[in-house]
């Protein structure tokens, strides 16, 4: 499993047309809350022309409207322009502090652009006003794995998984956030309750086989990575994590195959280098080639 940058999600902000007081008591216009509402639908449909073309038409009605600030910036995000995006989500934060899909959206901008650090504080304030919102949770989550902030991972991934017990997803991010912990026994255990998520779970098998490798049962692992190898959601990340596990065992033979099949299957082309790369300083000496 790798711990990847947050994509965009897309954390609408409405406001019931019969709600005149926006975020931050801000007197709103009726006409400006229809024409956020029905621009939320058309950045949800990713319809961007027409979605900013309402919010832009909420904010000339009612300039203060936190919401449709917050939207606005959404849909520049979409957009690709981060520094638009960043500007109008910070108008939205000032003007509704408690708003807490704004600051969501700051976090996925500042995670996109790779300010690790700001995206944390982002989420996690957007998680102080509103715990139970998944999206930010999830993408704290990914970010404090990337960081190698495991134990922190951990304690919300235990969080998120109070919420969303039955996806397979969830599950396995806590079952990983085990396993680097240092408790693949009880990753296996978190895997085995999760009895009510749908099978098959091929992220839930990809997470095992990596416990049962942590726990020495290597053959047994490396065949599970290369079943999961076949699998169109997972496989990229079997393929790379068993090609650095047959480095670190010495089987450079093996090892350039498997690096040579996800070249083929088109996989992360740097991260196939690296693995090419240590081929030659981390060899077991002893080790079958």
């Amino acid at each position: 499993m790798r711990s990847t940058r947050p994509t965009l999600a897309l954390v609408l902000v409405c406001l019931c047309p019969s709600v005149q007081l926006g975020c931050g008591g801000i007197r709103v216009s009726q006409a400006a809350i229809t024409h956020n509402l029905r621009g939320t639908k058309e950045l949800a449909d990713a319809h961007l022309d027409d979605a900013e073309a309402r919010f832009r038409l909420a904010l000339e009605l009612s300039p203060r409207f936190a919401e449709a600030h917050a939207n606005l910036g959404l849909v520049l995000a979409q957009r690709g322009d981060y520094p638009g995006a960043l500007d109008a989500l910070g108008v939205a934060v000032n003007l509704a502090p408690d708003l807490a899909a704004a600051h969501v959206g700051l976090g996925n901008v500042h995670a996109t652009e790779g300010h690790i650090d700001l995206a944390i504080a982002d989420y996690e304030r957007a998680l102080a006003i509103q715990p139970e919102m998944p999206e930010p949770r999830r993408n704290l989550i990914r970010l404090l794995l990337l960081s190698e902030r495991y134990v922190d991972a951990r304690a919300h991934a235990l969080r998120l998984v109070q919420l969303e017990p039955l996806r397979e997803e969830t599950v396995a991010t806590l079952a990983y956030c085990e396993l680097r912990t240092g408790r693949p026994a009880a990753a296996i255990a978190r895997i085995d309750a999760a009895r009510g998520v749908p099978r098959p779970a091929p992220g839930l098998d990809l997470v095992r086989a990596l416990a049962r490798v942590a726990l020495g049962e290597i053959e047994e692992g490396l065949a599970a990575l290369a079943t999961l190898a076949r699998d169109p959601v997972h496989g990229e990340a079997a393929r790379l994590r068993r090609a650095a596990l047959l480095v670190d065992l010495g089987r450079r033979q093996d090892a350039r195959a498997a690096c040579a099949e996800a070249r083929r299957a088109g996989d992360d082309s740097e991260a196939i280098a690296r693995i090419e790369a240590s081929l030659d300083v981390r060899t077991r000496p002893g080790t079958p080639n």
